[in-house]
């Protein structure tokens, strides 16, 4: 039996109050593979260039999935329900954060 994807094959939202959720949960988008590594011994300009690349990353597969035609119409309409937060993070003007968290190793 086929069925299309959804987001849920992609990422975790994880529901968060006032029809929000946290996408920050799952690795398999988050872990910015090959990348996320260098940034705990990274200069402090190196780190705002990874931070760059990785806002980068995560912007351009949202974009992908919402915009590319090989992507099924239906992931494509799910995809396109979501958005950056309009009440947040109100002093970067972005919907986004200005911070990133990196998790130690052990």
């Amino acid at each position: 039996m086929h069925r299309e994807p959804g987001l849920h094959d992609l990422t975790n939202p994880v529901t968060i109050p006032n029809h929000k959720a946290d996408l920050t949960t799952t690795v398999r988008l988050y872990d910015y593979i090959g990348h996320s590594w260098k940034y705990p011994e990274a200069t402090h300009d190196k780190k705002a260039a990874l931070w760059q690349d990785h806002l980068l990353y995560m912007e351009s597969f949202f974009y992908f999935l919402s915009q590319d035609a090989k992507v099924p119409a239906s992931l494509r309409e799910e995809v396109n329900q979501w958005g950056l937060p309009k009440d947040e993070f109100a002093d970067t003007d972005t919907g986004r954060t200005s911070s990133t968290f990196v998790k130690g190793a052990g």
